[in-house]
């Protein structure tokens, strides 16, 4: 065998060990990251939130629900994570009030699970009621994304304890914090800020060119006071 040849069967071995034999796949590193997100987002009822985000070793993730992925690269640069629907029966079930308590706040932000996704230039996670995270896993490390432009966080429960994790992400150009519990000098924090801390506001987000603070609790002339260049 000539040493081309043994030259191109090593190649082909190592193509197919790291899955790069699929052209049009996604990246290993990032269907496993995405399998163990879908593990960590827990709803009370139901079980096939997230169905099409299979642990099947020759499903494409940038074909399931909410992926986006390039057309080159085949990485993953837009997730967006919807609220899960329930059917009628599920309504009916939780018409005691406890939809909101026992199904969207058992899910707590763990931003560790999305380092991975390093080409991520969208995350999209409203209506989630996401009202703290993990402890140590804030949103601070997403800068560690360096491409992350655009972050939706509307629809859910945070307050300007969030403001200080934010800050952290000077590559935003867009940022969707409405609907939440944002309130004028509001210190009460749901994530692990302390009261009083004096970093209850948005800072250094240079790039930033569409921040949404609507239906939050912000009277008109304390809009600027949380945002500070």
């Amino acid at each position: 065998m000539t040493n081309s040849k043994i030259l191109y069967l090593w190649l082909l071995i190592l193509f197919v060990a790291n899955g790069w034999w699929c052209c049009y796949c996604c990246w290993n590193e990032e269907r496993t990251a995405l399998l163990q997100l879908k593990e960590n987002i827990k709803y009370s009822i139901g079980n096939d939130y997230l169905s099409s985000w299979g642990a099947n070793e020759t499903s494409d993730c940038c074909q399931w629900e909410g992926i986006v992925c390039s057309n080159t690269t085949r990485r993953v640069i837009e997730l967006s994570i919807a609220v899960k629907k329930i059917s009628q029966e599920e309504q009916l079930s939780t018409l005691n009030g406890t939809y909101t308590d026992d199904i969207l706040r058992n899910w707590l932000f763990n931003a560790s699970l999305f380092v991975p996704l390093k080409n991520l230039k969208a995350l999209l996670l409203p209506g989630h009621s996401l009202a703290g995270w993990v402890k140590n896993e804030g949103f601070e490390k997403l800068r560690r994304l360096r491409k992350l432009e655009v972050l939706d966080l509307s629809g859910n429960s945070f307050n300007r304890s969030i403001f200080e994790s934010l800050s952290q992400l000077p590559s935003l150009k867009s940022l969707n914090l409405s609907h939440n519990q944002i309130g004028s000098g509001s210190n009460i924090g749901f994530g692990y800020n302390k009261p009083g801390s004096g970093s209850e506001r948005l800072s250094g987000l240079d790039k930033l060119e569409i921040l949404d603070l609507n239906y939050n609790n912000l009277e008109d002339e304390n809009v600027l006071s949380a945002l500070v260049k």
